[in-house]
């Protein structure tokens, strides 16, 4: 396999265990068992397994890290590693939807007010499609997520594959420099962060995404300018 979309199984793991040296170890042991060269790996994203204030920011510092890791990666048998800042575009999913639910979000912790009766109750914010007709156990439901934690794939799954077809386009930057010659390795990063950063900006925001030809788009203008600067 040349490359492995990672995201990270938060609520199987507790966020105390997902390290950086744990996240180096997993990637470098999926380059040695699946000859894995290209990794795209998902910020966490707000979900029914964080609970409490501490989690919030837990959750905050995790991503920070993860974003620190991709950044400094130096390993060159995992040539290409990329993020996908899912954690970034849900939260502007549940910060909108709870404005258009008319929800209180003077506290930063707006988020944690759930619906009862389950053993990890959904958000409001990010299950529920307004607050007229709720109880202590229901709510209308949105269509971004039914529990907190799985998504609806047919509103969703479209940025979704759209990111990920982004920057797979991104990743194959490192090929085309190989190739011409024309980029050393750090050039290369430089390149793959501005795409993947316009990849984000365009898959992973609140921003219209009219076609997924954007994907070719972003990383061969990101290409273009490198030629033009060489």
């Amino acid at each position: 396999f040349d490359a492995m979309i990672f995201r990270i199984p938060h609520g199987w793991l507790t966020l105390d265990v997902i390290t950086k040296e744990n996240l180096r170890e997993s990637l470098l042991l999926a380059h040695e068992l699946f000859g894995v060269r290209t990794v795209i790996i998902h910020t966490l994203f707000f979900n029914n397994n964080v609970r409490t204030n501490k989690e919030l920011e837990q959750l905050k510092e995790t991503n920070r890290m993860i974003r620190e890791l991709v950044d400094s990666w130096e390993e060159t048998n995992i040539a290409n590693i990329l993020v996908m800042d899912f954690g970034s575009w849900v939260d502007q999913l549940v910060d909108v939807n709870a404005k258009l639910m008319g929800m209180d979000q003077t506290m930063n912790n707006y988020t944690l007010e759930r619906l009862g009766c389950f053993k990890y109750p959904p958000s409001l914010a990010m299950a529920c499609a307004t607050l007229e007709k709720r109880t202590d156990c229901t709510c209308v439901r949105n269509m971004m997520s039914i529990d907190g934690m799985h998504w609806c794939m047919e509103t969703m799954a479209g940025r979704i594959l759209g990111g990920t077809s982004c920057l797979l386009q991104c990743s194959l930057l490192s090929i085309e420099g190989t190739k011409t010659g024309q980029r050393d390795i750090v050039e290369t990063r430089k390149a793959q962060k501005r795409c993947e950063q316009s990849c984000n900006d365009t898959f992973m925001s609140l921003r219209k995404a009219p076609s997924l030809s954007l994907t070719n788009d972003i990383a061969s203008k990101v290409s273009r300018e490198d030629k033009r600067n060489t």
